[in-house]
């Protein structure tokens, strides 16, 4: 596994804490609001794989983001707004 896909996974799983502290939802609330598995959303926060672009799509949705936003986030990249950064996303 190369360095940017490990960095997009723990940018992913920054995101998901976020996610999950802001909205008190246990791991298995979580995964079903995104729709998938409890053991799939293990996956993602053991940085052990990547989420599918329908997931994506639905991480997104559930973090009130533009999915442009999410990858630009994943990918290290200036997102389109800084309200984005500053009130929707981890450091």
């Amino acid at each position: 596994m190369n360095q940017n896909t490990m960095s997009r996974r723990k940018q992913l799983k920054k995101l998901l804490l976020k996610l999950q502290n802001e909205s008190e939802l246990s791991t298995a609330k979580l995964a079903q609001k995104i729709g998938v598995s409890k053991q799939i959303f293990s996956n993602w926060m053991q940085c052990r794989i990547n989420p599918e672009p329908p997931h994506l799509e639905a991480i997104a949705k559930a973090a009130n983001l533009s999915l442009d936003d999410l990858i630009a986030y994943l990918e290290g990249k200036p997102e389109s707004s800084e309200e984005t950064r500053s009130e929707k996303l981890p450091e």
